[in-house]
């Protein structure tokens, strides 16, 4: 009653702790999907998934996978400065983000967390949920929850998740909307 949380999912996710953090009527957040590596290194690795499943990769995506090694390049690049501009985004913006540190941001929260993660996302891997049980697992109101057979989008499926699956119409879960519900009942 009269609690506000904050979900994200994505980089919505990734922020979420910063959001919380800079607001104390944020009571607890909710974090779906969520990164804790730059969003450039991310596009890097989910286009050379992407080009992974195609036998012969398509020539749009070859050049997708280049333009985000060589932004990954300018952004992890030390000399960054404020006034470059990548990918038509002001170097201020890349610095700021370059500078967030999403786990030590959540440790610092003395507020409850729910971080969800799908087991057959490719977008947000199990290495980011693996990084967020190693920062938050000893915080006492942090909570963990795992869904194998869930992709990026929290739907089901089975096998190798693919772009494709994105396009057929789908639902989530009753199990994680009632961990979502239950978790914010106990909070």
């Amino acid at each position: 009653e009269g609690k506000v949380f904050i979900a994200g999912h994505s980089m919505g996710a990734w922020l979420a702790p910063r959001i919380a953090a800079a607001d104390p009527r944020v009571h607890g957040a909710v974090l779906l999907a969520a990164s804790l590596r730059p969003q450039w290194h991310l596009v890097v690795e989910q286009l050379e998934y992407m080009k992974s499943l195609e036998a012969t990769p398509r020539p749009e995506l070859e050049q997708a996978l280049i333009n985000a090694r060589e932004s990954k390049r300018k952004l992890d690049d030390p000399g960054l400065k404020p006034t470059d501009v990548v990918d038509g985004i002001a170097g201020t913006y890349w610095l700021d983000m370059r500078g967030y540190d999403a786990a030590k941001v959540a440790l610092a929260l003395d507020r409850p967390l729910l971080v969800l993660q799908g087991g057959r996302d490719y977008q947000v891997t199990m290495a980011d949920f693996e990084g967020w049980k190693k920062a938050l697992g000893a915080k006492k109101a942090a909570k963990l929850e795992l869904y194998p057979d869930l992709n990026h989008h929290f739907m089901p499926g089975s096998g190798k998740s693919t772009p494709a699956e994105y396009q057929t119409l789908n639902h989530v879960p009753a199990a994680v909307l009632e961990g979502l519900a239950a978790w914010l009942k106990a909070n």
